[in-house]
């Protein structure tokens, strides 16, 4: 992998930030129940763009926007055929945005997954309609690292893990590719102080949710740091 001289020496390795959120603020096309997963094919320059800024800032990795573009997401919105199509061009995007600023530095592009699901319009939380079964998101998940690792990512980044079910589903899909696979887990304060699984009933307000939502308490953030470093990530971290 590009990056595994610097790995190996104990470099600093500079990640971008947020792709959906800047996306969102510099007035790209969002949706509401797919957030920023259809801007690869609804409003591609504004996503070039911020890979571009991120380039320019000095990012030694820049990240796809497929954060919310798996296949039960795209199927909610409509676009379910097209899911394909969309991860390969939130790819060819970032390949772009490379060649154009920086084609001589050593900048690796790593394919996103997560485990977000389609939006209940109006909020921030997931529709019902869309969850998909356990079987179908493992086949969704594998689907897509496949997508991403055909279509030339460097590595695969697990983005916004929060539990240990769904998480793992991700992480074997995209382990199963070979590909060096980075994640990220979220986390939330619970009960008495103690470190959780990120919780959305705690972190969003309440208007930002339907009336009858409610997440279960969340796993210990440690027993879900040694579920997903079993499976065999090169790299595990804290995203926020």
């Amino acid at each position: 992998m590009i990056l595994d001289g610097k790995i190996a020496a104990g470099d600093v390795i500079v990640l971008d930030g947020a792709i959906g959120s800047e996306i969102d603020r510099i007035g790209g096309k969002m949706d509401e129940a797919a957030w920023c997963g259809l801007a690869n094919l609804t409003d591609p320059d504004t996503v070039r763009r911020v890979h571009e800024s991120y380039l320019e800032a000095g990012a030694d990795v820049i990240t796809t926007n497929t954060f919310a573009s798996c296949r039960h997401v795209m199927e909610a919105v409509g676009y379910g055929g097209r899911t394909v199509a969309n991860i390969r061009r939130a790819v060819e995007l970032a390949r772009e945005a490379l060649d154009r600023v920086a084609p001589d530095r050593p900048v690796a592009v790593a394919g996103s997954m997560s485990n977000h699901v389609a939006w209940l319009p109006g909020t921030v939380g997931p529709d019902p309609a869309y969850e998909p079964s356990p079987q179908q998101q493992a086949a969704n998940y594998r689907e897509m690292a496949d997508v991403l690792a055909e279509s030339g990512c460097d590595l695969l980044v697990m983005e916004m893990m929060t539990d240990i079910e769904n998480a793992s589903r991700a992480m074997e899909a995209a382990l199963a590719t070979g590909l060096p696979v980075w994640t990220g887990i979220s986390t939330s304060r619970g009960p008495g102080d103690r470190m959780v699984g990120w919780n959305i009933t705690w972190e969003e307000a309440d208007d930002r949710l339907s009336d009858d939502y409610q997440q279960g308490l969340t796993k210990p953030l440690e027993t879900i740091i040694d579920a997903l470093c079993a499976l065999g990530p090169q790299a595990v971290g804290i995203m926020h």
